[in-house]
This record gives C-alpha cells, structure tokens and sequence, in this order.
C-alpha cells in the first residue's frame, strides 16, 4: 500500500479571501473571555434555564435573545462583553455588567 502526500498551494485568490473574511469580521472576537464562574438565567417562554460561562455567550443573548432591549443597563452590558471579547477589560467586568442587566430584565437565577 502506498500513500501519496499531496500538497496544495496556496494562491493569491485564496489569500484575498482571507483578507476580506478578516476584514469581515473585524471587531468580533478572537475569544471567548470566560467568566470566574457561570451566570444561570432563565430564557424564552417556557424559562429555560441556560447557565452563561463566558462573554461570548452572554453578548449573544444579549444581542439575539433579550426580552426588553434598550435600557442602560442592556447597551452597557453588551458594550461590556464586547470589550471583554476584544481583551480591553477583563471577562469579570462584563460578567458584573450582564448580571445587573439581567437582574433588571428579570432573568437571572439567585
């Protein structure tokens, strides 16, 4: 039995894609900024409970999943976990922020 390595080269088009995926997704993180401990909510109609162990999933429930966006509260927690996803505060900045939001949007387990 043989086995055959194939080499694939890497092309200009190929480079451009990178570039504009990158340019694509600039502002979004490179990772997850994971919390010191989970944050328990309780979601949708039938409250389903999710337990939130980093930014990245708290911005996304924040972003696509609020009840009542729009509050202070809200716009600073999502200002927080971004920041956090981009490393210019620590996760725990963010897990502090979301907790107040969810507290006022009346989701958060204690």
């Amino acid at each position: 039995m043989q086995f055959h390595a194939r080499v694939m080269r890497v092309d200009e088009t190929s480079c451009d894609d990178v570039r504009s995926v990158s340019s694509a997704t600039r502002g979004f993180p490179m990772y997850d900024a994971w919390f010191s401990s989970p944050i328990s909510v309780a979601t949708g109609i039938s409250g389903d409970i999710r337990n939130l162990t980093n930014a990245r999933q708290a911005f996304d429930l924040l972003n696509d999943h609020w009840r009542s966006g729009g509050s202070d509260k809200h716009r600073s927690a999502k200002r927080a976990c971004q920041q956090a996803l981009n490393g210019s505060v620590p996760a725990d900045v963010a897990r502090d922020a979301f907790i107040d939001a969810a507290r006022e949007a009346r989701i958060l387990l204690e």
